[in-house]
């Protein structure tokens, strides 16, 4: 166990020195040591993505995942996974070029939300953890093409709500409905 004076010879250390009026004032330094809670430790990991809401003639494109990744069947919109050093509009363009064979012409932020997946908290192996930045893109260059997706399909955002929507998605969609007069 450490004496007294050790200490106090250890606090004296941790001190900086603020200058007002050519007066100098010792203030300790605040540092904090903090343990993540095992339970948490997800947070650690939260995987960033863009998604983009593409808009024409009053609808979206809705994207249904493929039978063979994770959440099979579940409608989404397109977007992917932010890059190092990428910025998320810099993610669409790349996600939208692989995935429909477009370019959004023009984006802008509407959303932000973090989710989590039960079983990305309780099994490592799945990611678990987002932060989802959600733009509506009111245009874009070149022909839609289906290039990764079970099917796509244009709809209004009232029929979003009754379709087998992503988790995730789900509080987007819900604000697209109730938004869809002002933004399309």
């Amino acid at each position: 166990m450490a004496s007294r004076s050790s200490i106090t010879s250890a606090q004296k250390t941790q001190t900086s020195t603020i200058r007002h009026n050519a007066l100098a004032f010792p203030v300790p330094l605040l540092t904090t040591a903090f343990v993540i809670h095992r339970h948490f430790l997800y947070l650690l990991d939260m995987k960033e993505v863009a998604v983009g809401i593409i808009l024409r003639n009053g609808k979206v494109l809705a994207c249904q995942r493929t039978r063979s990744v994770r959440y099979p069947l579940k409608w989404e919109f397109p977007g992917g996974k932010i890059e190092a050093g990428e910025r998320p509009a810099e993610t669409l363009t790349r996600e939208f070029r692989e995935e429909l064979g477009i370019s959004p012409s023009a984006c802008q932020e509407f959303h932000r939300q973090e989710w989590i997946y039960p079983e990305g908290v309780s099994d490592p192996e799945h990611e678990g953890a987002f932060r989802v930045f959600y733009y509506l893109v009111p245009g874009y260059r070149g022909t839609v093409v289906n290039n990764v997706f079970e099917q796509i399909r244009w709809v209004t955002p009232k029929e979003l709500l009754t379709m087998d929507i992503l988790e995730g998605n789900k509080e987007i969609v819900t604000l697209l409905a109730t938004h869809a007069p002002t933004l399309l």
